[in-house]
């Protein structure tokens, strides 16, 4: 098992959403301590814990440590499944920062992609929450429309983007 140190780089929630985003992708499951130690309320935060569990409920993955405030996590991943899922972040959290963690995985299922502003979708799968400029939360714009979704593009996968006000 892989061990990671949650605050290195900037210290926030990248390191977790592309380990746990990896992790699915390659199966090799994962113990990660120091979560978001560098930020003012470290350890997992809502939206955090919303990636967590989203990455545990497409991969079937086991896990400890997936609780509010939770500096430390252990993540053992399955194989990704297609499906219908409801991710709701339930905070200001950004909802972009939710796919950002589930997207490699969801693209191995070959599944038909659909995004929206104010749901995430593969298949049938919202993704509930705010796809804002929140502090320290990229949204739509700063991360889809400039990364994942010009690569899909590129790699022949037509996925559907809806922008709505």
């Amino acid at each position: 098992m892989l061990t990671l140190d949650g605050s290195t780089g900037e210290g926030g929630g990248q390191v977790l959403r592309t380990s746990l985003g990896l992790s699915m992708v390659t199966g090799q499951p994962f113990r990660v301590h120091s979560i978001r130690a560098r930020r003012p309320r470290p350890g997992l935060m809502r939206q955090h814990l919303c990636a967590v569990r989203a990455a545990a409920e497409v991969s079937g993955a086991t896990l400890s440590g997936d609780e509010i405030g939770s500096k430390e996590l252990v993540f053992n991943p399955g194989a990704p499944r297609a499906g219908t899922y409801h991710f709701a972040v339930g905070s200001a959290g950004s909802a972009t920062l939710v796919l950002q963690t589930v997207l490699p995985a969801l693209l191995l299922t070959r599944a038909r992609l659909r995004w929206s502003s104010r749901a995430v979708r593969t298949i049938r799968r919202p993704l509930r929450g705010t796809p804002s400029n929140a502090r320290f939360s990229r949204s739509y714009d700063a991360w889809a429309a400039t990364c994942p979704v010009p690569f899909l593009l590129t790699a022949s996968i037509q996925p559907e983007v809806d922008v709505w006000k």
